[in-house]
């Protein structure tokens, strides 16, 4: 382990940069790949200051770069305590910003922690946590050389392998304090993560998100509702998991989470089956061929309140002039008299409308939806008759609707 600091960097323009400590830990080389006569390679395709580049010498230039990574093995570089004075409009203070695992030209890990700032409108800024994990920056380089060398633009396919080149994305602590509004924004976290290639698409998926709003920005797009609750910001958190299995040919979405502080949580859990290999391409073709065989599986969907009738009871009694005890019987008789319609057609409707009474009825109750296709039911199938006739796709499952306190 070698370390150096504390220094500091002056700008001749003005501002500087200081920095307690930079440390590197296990360097090491591949004479294989970082051989003398590829370092004079480089310096001779590097192209003059006075003229720009050629195609040809770009790409030669990112080619030996890319070389060079797969030639050099760090366990781990690391700069702590970065304040850097740009102008008085750019100024931030960084914690710490490392790189972990740079083998075979992929990076492990980058990341920078604890940064503060300021935003273009001068609105204070803090960041946890910025971290790119799995980066093939050889693979990176050498893509952007070939890409560098089409006159054309770039295909859609083109853009897709960079997903390839990345494996995930996290955000922590990510904190803007807003001028107009009581509260700042605010994201706890923020994670994405891709892999399990088929082809170029990844066929599995991985996704968080957890923010917290201000309810007076927020409560713009829900006509005051969120106003009614008396709490001074709303987090919300979403969260999917989508994978697909090819033994048993299943892409499944489990679980689909979106929660909501002082309100509900609704988990859904959902299959489709009959879901061939074929499906993970970019042409359009044999995507849409694939999707002819997609068969519907079972869906679940469970939604517990958490304070939402609550609220939503409230605030129709407002609007409506009425107490809350009114409300709730008038919303009552309404699913109730839908229900009995629409059992007409459908006779499982009726223990539907009995399970969201319930619902209704019992503050912090949970409700459980379980739908069981009838057989083989085709997703085209499903989705057109979604969009002819909604009612119609409730006649292709079986369905079992409960409340549980």
């Amino acid at each position: 382990r070698a370390g150096l600091g504390p220094f500091e960097v002056r700008y001749a323009v003005g501002g500087g940069m200081q920095i307690d400590e930079v440390a590197v830990e296990e360097v090491a080389i591949r004479p294989s790949k970082l051989s003398t006569g590829k370092l004079l390679a480089l310096a001779e395709n590097t192209p003059r200051t006075d003229s720009p580049p050629t195609p040809d010498q770009s790409r030669a230039v990112l080619e030996q770069v890319a070389a060079l990574y797969e030639g050099i093995r760090i366990g781990k570089f690391e700069m702590r305590g970065l304040r850097v004075r740009m102008s008085p409009e750019v100024n931030f203070n960084l914690g710490g910003l490392w790189l972990h695992g740079l083998e075979n030209g992929r990076l492990a890990e980058f990341a920078m922690q604890g940064m503060e700032g300021k935003s273009p409108r001068n609105e204070p800024v803090r960041l946890g946590l910025f971290a790119l994990r799995g980066l093939r920056i050889s693979d990176l380089l050498r893509r952007t050389a070939r890409l560098a060398g089409e006159q054309s633009k770039p295909s859609p396919d083109a853009a897709i392998e960079m997903l390839w080149l990345l494996e995930g994305i996290e955000v922590r602590d990510l904190h803007v304090a807003l001028q107009d509004t009581r509260q700042g924004f605010r994201v706890e976290q923020f994670r994405l993560s891709w892999g399990k290639f088929v082809g170029q698409i990844p066929s599995a998926v991985r996704f968080t998100v957890k923010t917290t709003l201000p309810t007076d920005l927020t409560d713009m797009k829900f006509g005051g509702v969120l106003s009614d609750t008396g709490f001074a910001s709303i987090t919300t958190r979403l969260e999917f998991n989508i994978a697909w299995d090819e033994t048993a040919q299943t892409l499944s979405i489990s679980p689909l989470l979106l929660e909501v502080d002082h309100a509900f949580t609704v988990a859904a859990e959902f299959a489709l089956r009959n879901v061939p290999r074929s499906a993970f391409t970019t042409d359009q073709a044999a995507a849409k061929a694939a999707i002819e065989q997609y068969e519907a599986g079972p869906l679940q969907i469970v939604v517990r309140d958490a304070g939402a009738v609550r609220t939503a009871l409230a605030h129709y009694a407002k609007n409506k002039n009425l107490s809350v005890d009114q409300a709730r019987r008038e919303i009552i008789e309404s699913v109730n008299e839908l229900g009995r319609v629409s059992a007409q057609n459908n006779p499982q409707i009726a223990s539907l409308a009995q399970a969201l009474v319930r619902f209704i009825e019992t503050p912090g109750a949970t409700l459980t939806l379980r739908l069981t296709p009838k057989g083989t039911v085709k997703f085209k199938q499903l989705i057109e008759s979604g969009n002819a006739q909604p009612a119609a796709v409730a006649t292709l499952f079986d369905f079992e609707a409960k409340t549980a306190p």
